[in-house]
């Protein structure tokens, strides 16, 4: 499956020793500096920059197949997960991918994520496929929960205020929130202390190893 090169999620040899489980258009992939065991992402193969810019063909097979897959296996290994997707506000590799994360880690347990970032003010509203895209062409940036297979999102404008701005970025960036509740997640997976690093070497075998058979689930 060939891939145009405009980011590491493009460049197949760069991110191979990492892909756990792929279909034709979806991958697996584990990510460094991962937040807990379990913490992996789902990327669509082709480039889009955020999830609201996939196709509808490649977004079925994600809500068909990808997320209840995601969903099933990581509440069996580790505990229920929450999905999270920057859209375009927080990205690190501009390349669409949803961060599946469990709620119950090293460190934390949280019942909601949904449930925190209403509790805190963050504007949150439940939404479908055409809502995300419709805030996408509006606001031009948003961010995205994922919970129980239904989507909630939050408008990030680009004239939003510095106060919104920070009580999102609180909230809604997993590394932040997670260090508040007790995780050991790093605040940076490219920068990296030497006992976060040894630690996310132990984390990222963990998962690893107990992800091994949704390369089954997902054939």
């Amino acid at each position: 499956f060939l891939m145009e090169y405009r980011d590491a999620f493009c460049n197949r040899k760069e991110i191979e020793a990492d892909i756990l489980a792929e279909t034709n258009n979806w991958m697996i992939k584990l990510g460094l500096g991962i937040a807990t065991p379990g913490h992996v992402m789902a990327i669509p193969k082709l480039h889009f920059d955020c999830l609201a810019d996939v196709s509808n063909e490649l977004l079925d097979e994600y809500d068909r197949i990808i997320h209840p897959a995601l969903q099933y296996y990581i509440t069996t290994q580790f505990s229920e997960p929450f999905g999270v997707e920057y859209g375009i506000f927080g990205q690190t590799v501009k390349h669409a991918h949803v961060h599946y994360i469990p709620l119950q880690g090293e460190g934390y347990s949280i019942q909601s994520m949904v449930g925190e970032a209403m509790s805190e003010g963050v504007p949150i509203i439940e939404c479908d496929r055409k809502k995300i895209r419709d805030i996408r062409k509006k606001a031009g940036r948003y961010n995205l929960l994922i919970e129980n297979g239904q989507y909630f999102i939050c408008p990030v404008p680009l004239n939003i205020t510095l106060e919104k701005a920070e009580v999102i970025e609180r909230i809604i960036n997993y590394r932040k929130f997670l260090k508040t509740k007790g995780g050991k997640v790093p605040l940076s997976w490219a920068d990296q202390t030497p006992e976060e690093t040894e630690r996310d070497n132990v984390w990222r075998e963990i998962t690893r190893e107990k992800m091994q058979g949704l390369k089954r689930l997902l054939a």
